[in-house]
């Protein structure tokens, strides 16, 4: 199991490794990534508002907007990790002996559990990201007009890191015996999906009409 932090890395030192033939860095943790840029654009445009007379109506906000994007970016940068751990976790658990029928329920136990985990975290990963879209919906509305791209893009990539992790979700959801797991989390899935699409729309809507 590596022992490099994933998040530490260089931009070129990520990008390197995520294009070798290693499995890891992967998808998971790409989307993980995508997530905390789109944190640190939208907390760049909430800096950007600030302090200036013609953004009061969220002036009391913004500090708060700052602080929350702050720490979101913060936990999807350890979502990074997290996810490639994960999936090296399951590969592990793969590795075990079936010898005896023993073994072969172990490694299926093991199997069945980082498998809920390699769910749990790219959910996570969804739920942390789709936080940010009540902060770009009010960024976009009330924050800088010079700024608006910016905070369309960061709409854009907190869809993208929210469908890209619940793919992941997905995947490993399919091998997990356990129905109610199962329901709960396809539920969840159903949920952030729609959302992320309805908000994204939303908020993309109004900011293009400020572009002509």
């Amino acid at each position: 199991m590596s022992n490099i932090n994933l998040s530490q890395l260089s931009l070129e030192q990520f990008c390197s490794k995520t294009a070798s033939g290693e499995p890891t860095p992967g998808g998971g943790s790409v989307s993980a990534l995508i997530g905390a840029l789109a944190a640190s654009l939208s907390e760049m445009v909430a800096h950007l508002s600030d302090k200036r007379e013609s953004f009061e109506a969220i002036a009391s906000e913004l500090p708060i907007y700052v602080e929350q994007t702050r720490q979101i970016r913060a936990n999807l940068l350890q979502k990074i990790q997290q996810d490639s751990l994960a999936f090296e976790q399951f590969m592990e658990a793969l590795k075990l002996p079936k010898r005896t029928f023993e073994e072969k329920q172990f490694r299926i136990a093991s199997m069945q559990r980082t498998l809920k985990e390699a769910c749990e975290i790219p959910l996570s990963v969804a739920e942390i990201s789709s936080n940010l879209f009540p902060i770009i919906s009010e960024l976009v509305l009330h924050g800088n007009p010079n700024a608006v791209t910016d905070i369309l893009i960061a709409a854009m990539a907190t869809r993208l890191a929210i469908s890209g992790a619940l793919l992941n979700v997905k995947i490993n959801l399919k091998s997990i015996k356990d129905p109610d797991f199962r329901q709960c989390i396809s539920n969840k899935i159903q949920e952030l999906e729609q959302n992320a699409a309805m908000m994204e729309q939303k908020i993309l809507s109004y900011g293009c009409s400020q572009l002509t």
